[in-house]
């Protein structure tokens, strides 16, 4: 008969065998979605990758928590009843957790690029070359998009801008014009809903000609913004207007939000989730957000409740994109589990609250659960 230690050492050893080939599948996976996304390009099964790295990451944790009860001597502690009972702990944990790594190595998704909507490729292509050309500094996106917070800080900004020169908090437009002076570089603004005073930020020097082309660095800034009036108040010399998205992009967006699997199974659940579809106008914020919210949404009943709400909110009358995208934040809301949705409402009233205040007070609720340790609850709240 083999040595109850014994057999729990080489369990362990396993475990860890294990561990290192999960480990690796998990660089691999990052880094062909990062070289993916550095690239520019969409990946076609975004919600497979996110869910597997997600589970991935979980198991780890649990793995490296039992790794520090072995190695800390917490399965041999006690009287011999009570060793007897942490060692058969401990196997059993490493069994599951080997079984958990099996099942995780054999489901390695695969980094699928997707094919663009022609009108995507070309808006892309139209961008590229603006850039280009040396003549044009600003470039404004504008259209139908998703939605940001109206209020475009200063501060914040230079904060931000700062922080990536290695300059100190506190840095302010002398210091990052500074900065910046002798460096080619490139602003991305995403969705923007008011103009940003580059000026004031310390991207522009203020004492410079507009027709000085003898500046002694270049600069371009691209922003997105909903309004062609922000376009014309930030001076961009060339403007892009994004439409919505024509009903086979469309369709595309919002299979990459949903659960394939389902629509896919039954005509009758395919058939009202390209009506669902159809309500978003192409709209990209209504698509990602009607989709989450029917992906865990596996019932023909549950489809048409969905559907039968969406026909009675009347949201092709709505006038004006302020109200549909408000009515769509409130889509999203009401279909987020209970618990998420008092994480936002805790969040609306303690706005003061930094991230991590934040996180921990949602923990300390109650209203983020099942987690062993706090590095797995950080990344489950985050």
């Amino acid at each position: 008969m083999q040595d109850p230690h014994q057999s729990l050492y080489l369990k362990i050893d396993d475990l860890k065998n294990n561990m290192k080939h999960l480990m690796a599948a998990k660089k691999d996976v990052q880094r062909k979605l990062d070289d993916l996304q550095h690239n520019g390009k969409l990946l076609d099964n975004q919600l497979l990758v996110n869910d597997w790295l997600r589970n991935a990451g979980e198991t780890l944790d649990k793995v490296n928590q039992l790794l520090d009860e072995y190695s800390n001597g917490n399965c041999d502690a006690g009287s011999v009843f009570q060793c007897c009972c942490s060692r058969y702990k401990c196997f059993s944990k490493a069994i599951k957790l080997k079984v958990e790594i099996s099942r995780l190595t054999a489901k390695q998704p695969g980094i699928k690029s997707k094919i663009k909507g022609k009108k995507v490729i070309s808006n892309l292509d139209i961008a590229c070359s603006y850039l280009a050309d040396e003549t044009n500094d600003i470039i404004g996106i504008w259209g139908m998009g998703g939605v940001a917070s109206q209020n475009t800080q200063l501060e914040e900004l230079q904060k931000k801008i700062a922080k990536e020169l290695h300059l100190p908090s506190s840095a302010g437009q002398q210091d990052i014009f500074i900065a910046l002076k002798t460096k080619n570089i490139v602003l991305l603004l995403d969705d923007i809903w008011e103009p940003v005073d580059l000026v004031g930020l310390g991207i522009i020097n203020p004492f410079r000609d507009d027709d000085d082309s003898t500046k002694p660095y270049k600069y371009k800034v691209i922003f997105t913004a909903r309004s062609e009036d922000v376009c014309a108040q930030m001076k961009a010399s060339k403007k892009i207007k994004v439409e919505c998205l024509e009903e086979d992009d469309a369709w595309e967006l919002f299979k990459d939000n949903v659960n394939l699997d389902v629509i896919e199974s039954d005509e009758r659940i395919n058939e009202i989730a390209k009506l669902v579809m159809n309500k978003s106008g192409g709209l990209p914020l209504a698509l990602k957000t009607f989709g989450k919210a029917m992906s865990k949404r596996k019932t023909v009943q549950e489809w048409e409740d969905i559907l039968s709400s969406l026909k009675n909110s009347g949201i092709e009358g709505f006038q004006g994109e302020q109200e549909s995208l408000l009515y769509i934040l409130g889509f999203s809301y009401d279909y987020l589990p209970k618990n998420i949705q008092e994480c936002f409402l805790w969040a609306s009233i303690l706005r003061w609250l930094c991230k991590d205040d934040l996180l921990e007070l949602w923990m300390g609720l109650g209203l983020i659960g099942n987690f062993d340790n706090l590095q797995q609850a950080y990344r489950s709240a985050r």
